[in-house]
C-alpha cells in the first residue's frame, strides 16, 4: 500500500485529534476491543502504509497484516491481534487491549517474540 509521508502525517494527526477529542467514550468500560481496533489502530497502520484490510488483493499467505493470526507458544495456540508480515514471514505483532484492562502484556509481547525467534531459526 502506498502512501506519501505527508498524507501519512496529515491522516496520524487527524487520528490523533479524533483520539483526543473522544478520550472519555475510548476509556469507558462500555467501549468494545473491535470498535478501538476499527476506529484508531486499522486506521492508524493503513495511514503507515500497511494493507490491513488487503485491498491489493494479495493471495492470502502473502498479506502483510493477518487478523487474529495463529500462533503456537510452547504448544499452546494463541492469537494476537494483528500480525505484521513481510512476504511470509512475521515481523511482528500488535495485542490490543482496552486501557481500563490491567493485564500483563509483556509475558505476551515475550512470548511471541520468543516463539517468533525460534521459529526464524529452525527455518533453513
Amino acid at each position: 500500500m502506498k502512501i506519501t509521508f505527508s498524507k501519512s502525517k496529515d491522516e496520524i494527526a487527524q487520528l490523533c485529534q479524533y483520539f483526543a477529542t473522544n478520550h472519555d467514550e475510548f476509556r469507558a468500560v462500555s467501549v468494545k476491543e473491535a470498535h478501538v481496533r476499527q476506529s484508531l489502530i486499522d486506521p492508524l497502520f493503513e495511514a503507515l502504509g500497511w494493507d490491513v484490510r488487503n485491498t491489493e488483493k494479495v493471495a492470502p499467505q502473502y498479506r502483510e497484516v493477518i487478523p487474529e493470526d495463529s500462533v503456537d507458544i510452547e504448544g499452546h495456540h494463541k492469537a494476537p491481534d494483528y500480525s505484521f508480515r513481510v512476504g511470509t514471514l512475521p515481523k511482528f505483532f500488535v495485542e490490543a487491549k482496552l486501557q481500563y484492562l490491567q493485564i500483563e502484556i509483556a509475558t505476551l509481547i515475550i512470548a511471541y517474540g520468543i516463539d517468533k525467534d525460534s521459529a526464524n531459526q529452525s527455518s533453513p
